[in-house]
């Protein structure tokens, strides 16, 4: 049986996703360790999630020497992730089969500039810099499961990372993360909005871009407030410092559908996905009470980047190849 791979890279997990080449079904989904061997042989094609596409990449691409190093420039954009799966990418080169890059960063290109434009002075945005907004491949999975003429909903994406997305009709009207996966929500380890007049007095003080970079993406959030980043854990504990932390994050995620809704003029209705989104119910509760005010329609959607990716490499791949897998299998 030919299959294609879907590869999720993080930091310390690989999520993989096998479908068969020519019925397109998903026969295998596995999370290992970042470094684990995968399964033997040799996929038709891989499809890879890369959370950064910058203002380039707009859509899937078949990755070659000269992508793989525009988007290695991204890597100090998004440094938990790019590194990771670009190392994926360079390591599954060796299997001689194409690999496609679909980008978290594409789906929310449709923003207008009343959202996208950093009210800066033009001589600190060279080069493009701009508010571009992630997840967007688990957005594009609601978006579809919402359908084409479903409104104006806010979808959070709830999960170590987290953001929200404002949708009218499936198309990404704004997000709540801005230049970098950083901001917006309170997440695990990083602290979503900050003055930026935080970094000026921290560098005042002596600390280093590197220094604070790393405790920004990697002790902040809820790690910084409770000492554990995993929501699970959170909601076992009975302390006031877990419970604090949980309340935080939680108006968090309603302020930001609050904002999102005055965008959108109105709301329909909010998604919550994610890890935390789909399986946190007191979380989703905390939320909806806060924004009840505006709407009490809430649905949790399990969404599926991994989905969205193998449609992309299936696409990218063509009729001949989906051809040849169909007869290999037949044949077989």
């Amino acid at each position: 049986m030919s299959e294609i791979w879907v590869i999720n890279r993080g930091s310390s997990t690989l999520k993989l996703a096998r479908y068969d080449a020519a019925t397109r079904a998903c026969i295998e989904r596995l999370t290992v360790a970042a470094n684990a061997n995968l399964p033997s042989g040799t996929p038709v094609a891989i499809g890879h999630r890369v959370v950064h596409g910058g203002p380039h990449f707009r859509e899937p691409v078949v990755i070659d020497a000269a992508v793989l190093s525009q988007l290695r420039e991204l890597t100090p954009l998004a440094p938990l992730h790019q590194g990771p799966s670009l190392d994926a990418i360079e390591t599954l080169a060796a299997l001689n089969v194409p690999q496609i890059a679909c980008f978290d960063t594409a789906f929310h290109t449709t923003q207008s500039t009343l959202m996208s434009r950093l009210p800066v002075p033009e001589t600190l945005t060279h080069g493009g810099l701009r508010n571009i907004g992630f997840h967007g491949l688990s957005y594009d999975y609601i978006a579809r499961q919402l359908g084409p003429n479903s409104g104006r909903w806010v979808a959070l994406h709830l999960g170590s990372g987290a953001s929200a997305c404002a949708l009218f009709n499936g198309v990404s009207q704004g997000t709540s993360m801005g230049f970098s996966p950083l901001d917006g929500l309170i997440m695990g380890t990083r602290p979503g909005r900050l003055d930026p007049g935080l970094l000026l007095h921290w560098w005042r003080q002596g600390r280093s871009v590197d220094e604070v970079e790393h405790e920004l993406y990697f002790n902040s959030g809820l790690k910084a407030l409770a000492g554990d980043s995993d929501m699970q854990f959170l909601l076992a504990r009975d302390d006031a410092h877990a419970r604090a932390a949980i309340d935080q994050f939680c108006l968090s995620a309603a302020r930001a559908v609050g904002e999102l809704a005055v965008l959108l003029g109105g709301l329909d209705g909010v998604v919550f996905s994610g890890g935390i989104g789909e399986n946190a119910a007191p979380v989703r509760d905390a939320i909806a009470q806060r924004i009840a005010f505006m709407t009490g329609n809430t649905r949790v959607v399990a969404t599926d980047e991994a989905a969205i990716i193998a449609e992309a490499v299936f696409n990218g791949i063509g009729a001949d190849q989906s051809a040849q897998a169909s007869t290999a299998t037949t044949d077989s």
